[in-house]
């Protein structure tokens, strides 16, 4: 089944704040339909540092912050996203799709923390 490397190339440009549209960025289309573990790695780490400063913006409860919380559950994600980055970095072999699914994983659980935040 191919993929849609231009709706991911939308949605990472949302989270790291800018235009849809640009070219030649981190998170160009082609990134996503190449798979070189170094762009994509690049493309990770300024993911997770985009996610950090956005949430660390947010205010959450004490609760949140105890392990298990939401906002621990995030920071555990984002740190997860850094280490992906840091095995791809190193690497000259394209993607395995196993990291895909590490990333995956990682992009959902902050989105289910974040949402039942909201949802408070």
């Amino acid at each position: 089944m191919a993929f849609d490397a231009t709706s991911i190339e939308y949605a990472f440009a949302k989270l790291l704040g800018n235009d849809i549209g640009a070219r030649g960025t981190v998170y160009d289309a082609d990134i996503f339909r190449a798979g070189r573990e170094k762009d994509l790695a690049r493309l990770l780490g300024e993911a997770a540092d985009a996610l950090e400063a956005r949430v660390n913006r947010l205010t959450f409860p004490e609760p949140a912050m105890l392990a298990g919380g939401s906002k621990a559950r995030i920071d555990v994600a984002v740190a997860r996203l850094r280490r992906i980055a840091g095995v791809l970095s190193t690497s000259t072999k394209v993607a395995a799709v196993g990291y895909s699914w590490e990333v995956i994983g990682c992009l959902v659980s902050t989105i289910a923390a974040l949402l039942e935040e909201m949802e408070r």
